[in-house]
């Protein structure tokens, strides 16, 4: 049985992450539009609250691969284009330093999603292979401090870095072929935030989507432009809990 990790106080994360660079205001509204299509949310995500809790933070990894040996050790190391290349391992690939440019040291984790598991063997700097699994999986909130020991996140930074979010965060959500998978039953009431139109809205939006199966099939895959004037509102709410969360972070890392 594998024992929890040890967990930083906020001084100590501070220590490790505090001499970064903070991002600026265009990385964090950028990391948002980044999370919102890092996966395909609309599957793995419930399309109605609560939904799911995603942490963000600041980690002196980001941008790296982690690559995890039969020891449990993680390697980290840089995402670059030269010969041989890093392993291009998901849609979302970039190089370090183009993933530092446009989000600065910003990360989030999810247990939502699909893992991607990927056997490499990689040089190090000093020349030296190492062999395991591609874990570049944002699900583990950990950082490590050497290759064996990692820990988790002070409270103050998950309770100040998390929100929830639902499958609507992804532009794919406006398209209703993936509401009428949930919508079968024809009473269904359709939950919804207050704060971007409540029940009323929930109602209008079951009602688009079965107007759109009846005029254009229940498995057409295109957008619908009234569908997405009704969900938009939600999307810019849970961008807007996600730069929120973000800013919170940067605020206790980097303020007084």
């Amino acid at each position: 049985m594998r024992l929890p990790l040890p967990r930083f106080n906020l001084t100590e994360y501070r220590a490790i992450v505090g001499p970064l660079p903070p991002p600026n205001p265009e990385q964090i509204e950028a990391f948002a539009a980044y999370v919102s299509a890092a996966k395909s949310w609309y599957k793995h995500l419930p399309l109605w609250p609560p939904g799911e809790p995603f942490l963000f933070y600041i980690d002196p990894h980001v941008g790296l691969d982690c690559i995890v040996d039969a020891s449990g050790r993680a390697t980290y190391l840089p995402r670059t284009e030269a010969t041989p290349p890093s392993h291009r391992f998901h849609y979302t690939w970039m190089t370090t330093e183009e993933y530092r440019s446009r989000y600065g040291w910003l990360a989030f984790s999810s247990n939502a999603g699909t893992q991607l598991m990927i056997p490499v063997t990689a040089p190090r700097p000093d020349g030296k292979a190492v062999s395991g699994l591609l874990d570049n999986n944002p699900c583990q909130p950990t950082i490590h401090l050497t290759e064996d020991r990692g820990f988790q996140f002070p409270e103050e930074v998950v309770d100040a870095g998390t929100v929830c979010l639902t499958g609507v965060i992804h532009e794919t959500a406006s398209e209703p072929w993936i509401w009428l998978h949930y919508l079968e039953e024809e009473d269904h009431t359709l939950p919804w935030p207050e704060e971007t139109g409540g029940t009323e809205t929930g109602a209008r939006i079951v009602n688009r989507c079965r107007v759109f199966a009846e005029t254009k099939g229940r498995y057409l895959e295109e957008a619908d432009e009234a569908l997405h004037n009704l969900i938009e509102p939600e999307r810019v709410r849970q961008r807007t809990t996600m730069v929120a969360a973000m800013q919170a972070v940067i605020d206790l890392v980097y303020g007084q």
